[in-house]
């Protein structure tokens, strides 16, 4: 069954079948909106799953173009997160966060909630950093 896709002027995001990897891709502003419209829509994609997330390896979030954040988005990031984290075991799934400046990543440390003590959220600078994260996670729950 095909993996509904996400698709607007400041979010995009889809299930990569051959990866197992859910990818989301912010560009310009991210606000309340932009991340109500991306957890609709991961809500949407974990029902149609039956709460089953196995399937997914981890996901990669790429917050690279993202030049305004609403702080207003941090408080409601926090809210959406924490829901998703209530309805299902999410310590197996990492999550890479892609940024492409220090600036980028002080803001999405503080939105996304990373911590040193936090293992299964890293902020990484491409792509092949965040899926070399994705597979160093699983090798180390083996």
């Amino acid at each position: 069954m095909a993996i509904e896709r996400l698709e607007t002027d400041f979010v995009s995001g889809y299930f990569a079948e051959d990866e197992n990897i859910l990818y989301v891709t912010y560009r310009h502003a991210l606000t309340p909106s932009v991340t109500n419209s991306m957890y609709r829509w991961l809500g949407r994609i974990i029902k149609d799953a039956k709460n089953d997330i196995s399937r997914s390896i981890g996901s990669i979030y790429d917050f690279s173009d993202v030049d305004n954040i609403d702080l207003a988005d941090f408080m409601n990031a926090q809210v959406q997160s924490v829901s998703i984290n209530v309805k299902i075991d999410l310590s197996k799934h990492p999550v890479a966060l892609i940024v492409k400046s220090e600036h980028q990543e002080e803001y999405v440390r503080m939105l996304m909630g990373v911590t040193p003590q936090e293992n299964r959220k890293r902020i990484v600078y491409s792509v092949d950093e965040a899926k070399s994260f994705i597979q160093e996670f699983h090798e180390n729950l083996a």
